[in-house]
């Protein structure tokens, strides 16, 4: 048997051992678009986010993919995350505690990359996240190759904090809703902790599991250095479809 049909036939026997867990699991999905303008984007910009979810018992794993369909990001898929996260009961209460993984080409210059921990929790009209992150990020090789930048050229942010602070007009299980939100956490970003993002989010429940939400986001300029923070403000619209 050749390597490669060896391999063929590893990987058909691993995808029929995973059909009975994939049909016992919850599939999901996560599709928006974003549109704006910030202080590195010289105009608008126009982005596509992809997130899909896979959840069995109390475990979910996810993986997304964003790409910048009009804007100065060369990239084709500028950034990419994996997150694990698993529910916790304490006293009847439910919580989530989620690890992930961040990297973000913002351009092809600037790079970031995070991974932390965060735990997460909702109660009636609210929803709430804590938790820390390490970021590393600069300028990439091929920038500091093509300016001789001699010098360090990448920077390391370790442990800072991470939050999300939402409050809703309705019980978050309601058909639709309204929410103001402080958070310096994202799908594909995370800012630092001086420089929240205030937005506004709209949601509705269009038929049992299919939600269309739109939101408005404004990121501050903050005390921080704004080179590798961009700021400014965007709008968001998407689905979240879970099957």
């Amino acid at each position: 048997m050749g390597l490669c049909q060896k391999y063929r036939t590893i990987l058909c026997a691993t995808i029929f051992a995973l059909i009975p867990v994939l049909l016992q699991g919850q599939i999901g999905f996560d599709f928006f678009n974003d549109v704006g303008a910030n202080n590195s984007s010289n105009g608008l910009y126009l982005k596509s986010g992809a997130l899909s979810n896979f959840k069995i018992d109390k475990n979910r794993l996810e993986l997304g993919l964003q790409n910048e369909l009009f804007g100065p990001n060369e990239n084709l898929f500028n950034a990419f995350r994996i997150s694990y996260s698993r529910t916790l009961f304490v006293y009847d209460k439910a919580f989530e505690t989620k690890v992930f993984y961040i990297s973000n080409l913002f351009s092809g210059i600037l790079f970031e990359r995070n991974a932390g921990f965060v735990l997460e929790w909702k109660s009636n009209h609210i929803e709430n996240a804590l938790g820390l992150d390490f970021r590393r990020y600069g300028y990439t090789q091929k920038t500091a190759d093509q300016y001789q930048i001699e010098q360090d050229h990448r920077f390391e942010d370790s442990w800072k904090l991470i939050y999300h602070l939402g409050g809703y007009i309705k019980p978050l299980e309601n058909r639709w809703n309204i929410g103001l939100i402080l958070s310096n956490i994202d799908h594909f970003t995370v800012a630092n902790t001086t420089l929240p993002a205030i937005t506004v989010r709209g949601q509705y429940l269009a038929t049992p599991g299919v939600d269309l939400f739109f939101e408005t986001w404004f990121k501050s300029t903050g005390l921080a250095s704004i080179s590798f923070n961009p700021y400014g403000l965007f709008m968001r619209t998407g689905i979240s479809w879970k099957l």
